[in-house]
């Protein structure tokens, strides 16, 4: 995930704050243009604010940034002005124009965005399986705009297609912060390393894989792509739990287990280049390619995730 996150800090700090300060501090030529500038700035900031990936910064952010839009908004209404409602030169018209065509521009993205939030007509309802805390989903709902996974149904990743419906997770503190540091490399400063991971179904463990050494953030490896993982048999459909710690997966091959049931703990192994847990539903795949299968949707107890998505899980 760290791979993705310098040009999103860029979208979603840099560019909301130039945005806020011409809205505060600009001097429009006309009403219209205003108006256009205004629903502009906001519809960006709600489109980042549902797609971003608030991993450096915290996930108040957007708060921050709604309140601080409404305080511009005030500024530009009252600040002295000479203009009327319409541009009086071809060049505020043609700036107006340009202004259009942001807006319509910035819908579609906010659109699109919102988009990749609705549920899908079927899907698998599993039960969260964490449970010590505020969970950040971070890829998860059904587009690429806030779901990565879904890259893998692309035919190149065929031996991976089952995780196109992957939910990736992470632990926030109090603040919304997921670690101690903005890019530690230190697993441990991570809030969700170490957090226990429970079975979200009944079912039979098809495999259970220990032993795959822990990463170093932001490294990543890509001969083990699950990292230690475990892969459940649900009824017809296969759970796959993976980038647990070294020597904490607890089950075996062919063990039943009941919903609930102790797992692992989620470590940073295999294709992570930070600790997370990556959950996805698939078809049974085969023997040489076990995650081929075609990808199922999840829900945690009736509720469909998708990025931004905050989950709060306690203890039973």
């Amino acid at each position: 995930m760290l791979s993705q996150l310098w040009v999103p800090v860029l979208l979603q700090l840099l560019s909301p704050i130039v945005l806020l300060t011409v809205l505060a501090m600009g001097r429009e030529k006309s009403d219209a243009a205003w108006f256009l500038t205004v629903v502009s700035v906001g519809l960006y900031l709600g489109a980042v604010a549902t797609a971003g990936l608030w991993l450096v910064l915290p996930l108040s952010t957007p708060v921050v940034y709604g309140l601080v839009f409404m305080a511009a908004v005030f500024l530009s209404l009252h600040r002295p002005a000479t203009r009327g409602p319409w541009p009086h030169s071809v060049t505020g018209w043609s700036v107006l124009a340009a202004r259009g065509l942001a807006c319509a521009l910035v819908l579609a993205l906010a659109a699109y965005a919102v988009s990749g939030r609705k549920a899908p007509d079927s899907a698998i309802d599993l039960k969260f399986p964490l449970r010590q805390g505020n969970y950040l989903v971070v890829n998860g709902g059904s587009n690429r705009l806030v779901n990565a996974h879904l890259e893998m149904n692309a035919p190149r990743f065929h031996a991976y297609r089952g995780s196109a419906n992957g939910v990736d997770i992470v632990r926030v503190n109090s603040l919304g912060f997921r670690a101690r540091g903005l890019l530690p490399t230190d697993p441990t400063r991570y809030t969700i390393f170490g957090d226990s991971i429970f079975s979200p179904c009944k079912g039979q463990v098809v495999t259970a894989v220990d032993g795959v050494h822990e990463m170093t953030p932001p490294r990543m490896d890509r001969a083990h792509m699950a990292g230690n993982h475990v892969l459940i048999k649900c009824r017809d459909v296969w759970i796959l739990l993976g980038h647990m710690q070294r020597g904490s997966v607890t089950v075996r091959g062919e063990q039943q287990v009941a919903a609930g049931d102790l797992l692992g703990r989620v470590g940073n192994t295999g294709n992570t280049n930070e600790p997370h847990l990556h959950i996805h539903a698939q078809t049974p795949g085969t023997a040489s390619e076990p995650l081929s299968g075609h990808p199922v949707p999840i829900v945690f107890g009736g509720r469909f995730v998708a990025r931004n998505d905050l989950i709060r899980a306690q203890s039973e």
